[in-house]
């Protein structure tokens, strides 16, 4: 029984900055070469510091990088535990770069001065599944309700859904479909 997973949809990061920035970084394409400046400028960058998804991402993509970033410019926020919205305000009263989830941007644009300075890398991209447990590792759980969900969730229906999802309230998306279904309807 191999397992089956299924792509539902996306979300990306981004790298949110002061409006003065700084480290120049306004408008790179490539985030590695953006945080390189932001390194070489030793400008205030804030992380989560907590093994979440989020700083995970961005230990990946320091790694990148070649640079280990450590020093006064590298500030740990010490409750990032705490979420991806607290980390962004702290960064906000630092006035400090750093990486976020688009949606977290969206929910709190309104309140802060920070700005999206780099998007739109491939490198910035978060792929969300859904993958279904064995049925036969799991006999008790409701196998067939699971698999109604998974065919949901991939369906137009929810698809549009994820689409449309934050849009009134934010002014943009908070989250993409892309399930393949979708895709082979919806070609970019």
């Amino acid at each position: 029984f191999g397992v089956d997973r299924r792509d539902v949809m996306y979300n990306d990061f981004v790298i949110l900055g002061p409006a003065g920035d700084p480290a120049g970084i306004k408008g790179k394409k490539q985030v590695v070469s953006a945080l390189r400046k932001i390194a070489q400028a030793q400008a205030a960058f804030v992380t989560r510091g907590d093994n979440s998804g989020t700083h995970v991402k961005e230990k990946e993509l320091w790694q990148k990088t070649g640079i280990a970033p450590k020093g006064t410019w590298y500030v740990t926020f010490d409750r990032g535990g705490t979420g991806n919205a607290p980390t962004t305000r702290y960064a906000n009263e630092r006035q400090a770069y750093v990486l976020m989830d688009r949606a977290t941007y969206l929910t709190l644009k309104k309140e802060i001065a920070l700005q999206v300075l780099v998007e739109k890398d491939p490198d910035l991209l978060n792929y969300i599944a859904v993958i279904r447990m064995n049925p036969a590792k799991f006999p008790k759980a409701n196998a067939a309700g699971a698999k109604a969900f998974v065919d949901w969730l991939v369906s137009d229906e929810a698809q549009r859904l994820i689409k449309s999802f934050g849009v009134d309230q934010y002014g943009g998306s908070l989250f993409f479909p892309n399930s393949d279904e979708w895709r082979k309807k919806n070609p970019a």
